[in-house]
């Protein structure tokens, strides 16, 4: 797999683009962490990918706090 062990952050992961980018960065190997404004969206997003490991992080209206929670979910 040509991602495997790497992170990737997908913005948006609710959308049509960005789940479906999501799904293929997953299919590939990567961790990845799914964000977007609307939950239920980007938890369905999460529910159809059905490889590698899916982390959902909940996304603050604060873009910096946003980011700092995406990192703080990221392993060292």
């Amino acid at each position: 797999m040509i991602l495997q062990n790497k992170n990737a952050v997908i913005d948006g992961a609710g959308g049509s683009l960005g789940g479906a980018v999501a799904k293929a960065f997953a299919e590939a190997g990567a961790r990845v962490f799914l964000t977007g404004r609307g939950l239920p969206s980007v938890q369905k997003t999460a529910d159809e990918i059905q490889f590698g490991v899916t982390i959902l992080v909940p996304v603050e209206s604060n873009i910096y706090r946003a980011v700092d929670n995406v990192f703080k979910c990221a392993p060292q």
